[in-house]
């Protein structure tokens, strides 16, 4: 609500601050002032409304809530929010010659907004053809309010004041955990199913396929995103050369990766626990337990882990997608797009913290508004339609 909010004030203390001097912009237009100037004015103005308006609602804010250490990030976030609302304002302002208009179409700008952040409805339960089971939909990623949003919630999350010390440990525990009991299980199951399919062909051989190209593609992305050795009988794994040897050397394979995974989860978790009781001794008991009731919170952690979901993986394109615990689940896509509460964006081979990454797509947003708005774009495009249909009245006219 906070980040919706953010975008509302923005709109609104905008919206009216270009249709309201529109007379006088057509009388001064004949002594040719710059427009980008007056532009500029009025986004310098905003900003400092929007900066101030966001700096006021985070520190209210976080003393009712009882908030911790998060004062700078919020507003840094709720402040870029409102900035892109102030920007939308403007170009509706610009563009519409009404005020009822203008107040007519906040809401439908707002709604979608609020759908479609990820907050209200999950992603996932979309409509079929809109939805994306491995990333974010495209639908989503064009609301500003999916970006804030997870920057927020993650940022809190993985960096407060405690969980930013184990949360390195927490992830590779995650995801070994997720690899031996979910992915390698399900990977077994595929290769029994696939030599139950071998020894009887018969009609069968799509769904060996299939099969096969799953597995594939799961052990490939083991061997390149989590570190261990890469299986030398991978390019076997096509049904014109499978067969049931490299069926065995394949679960052997899993059985050695599953043994591998065991021990990153027992190292990880013997460092945070040398890590808890080193900050223990010098922090005393009760402080630590202070600290982590003033900065951990369990409901955010249950969202971000995505508890709720019963369904720890599901099958999408030949690949098995994993649910289980998002925030902990690192990005594979090298063009910075992901699965909600990703800890990282990847772009190349960089990876980038997710609320930077957030922040620079929100103002790259700002960006692309703030030249809009300096070319007039939707007044030029209400005025092309405008041509058209008096050119369509003015015709039905004549006849």
């Amino acid at each position: 609500m906070a980040v919706v909010v953010s975008l509302f004030m923005g709109l609104t203390v905008s919206a009216e601050e270009i249709v309201k001097d529109r007379k006088i912009l057509e009388r001064e237009s004949f002594l040719n002032l710059s427009w980008p100037a007056y532009v500029n004015s009025k986004i310098l103005f905003l900003f400092g409304l929007s900066a101030f308006q966001t700096f006021t609602f985070v520190i209210i804010g976080n003393l009712i809530l009882n908030i911790q250490g998060m004062f700078f990030i919020y507003w840094l976030i709720l402040f870029s929010t409102a900035a892109i609302g102030n920007l939308i304002g403007l170009n509706i302002s610009s563009g519409l010659d009404s005020v009822i208009s203008i107040y007519i179409l906040i809401p439908l700008i707002l709604v979608p907004q609020l759908l479609l952040g990820g907050a209200m409805i999950r992603f996932d339960d979309l409509n079929k053809h809109l939805t994306n089971q491995k990333y974010v939909p495209l639908i989503g990623d064009l609301m500003v309010t999916r970006w804030a949003y997870e920057a927020a919630t993650v940022y809190q999350f993985k960096s407060n004041a405690f969980e930013k010390y184990f949360y390195d440990d927490e992830q590779i525990i995650s995801t070994a955990n997720y690899h031996n009991t979910f992915l390698i299980p399900e990977l077994g199951k595929k290769l029994q199913q696939c030599q139950t399919l071998l020894e009887n062909p018969g009609n069968n051989e799509l769904q060996l396929k299939k099969d096969l190209l799953i597995i594939q593609n799961e052990v490939k992305k083991m061997t390149e995103f989590q570190n261990v050795p890469p299986f030398e009988l991978t390019s076997k794994l096509r049904i014109d050369s499978i067969s049931n040897d490299v069926l065995e050397e394949t679960m052997g394979y899993l059985s050695y990766l599953k043994i591998l995974f065991s021990d990153q989860e027992a190292d990880a978790s013997q460092h945070k626990d040398q890590l808890y009781h080193e900050m223990e001794a010098k922090l005393g008991n009760n402080q630590l337990i202070r600290l982590r009731e003033q900065n951990y919170n369990n409901q955010l952690a249950d969202l971000v882990m995505n508890r709720q979901e019963l369904q720890k993986t599901v099958e999408y394109k030949n690949q098995i997608i994993r649910k289980m615990d998002p925030v902990f689940s690192m990005p594979k896509n090298k063009f910075g797009r992901t699965q909600f509460f990703a800890p990282y964006k990847r772009l190349v081979n960089q990876k980038m913290e997710t609320i930077w990454f957030n922040l620079v797509v929100i103002w790259l947003g700002s960006l692309t508004l703030y030249f809009m708005l300096l070319t007039e774009i939707l007044r030029k495009i209400l005025a092309y339609f405008n041509r058209i249909r008096f050119s369509k009245t003015e015709k039905q006219y004549m006849r």
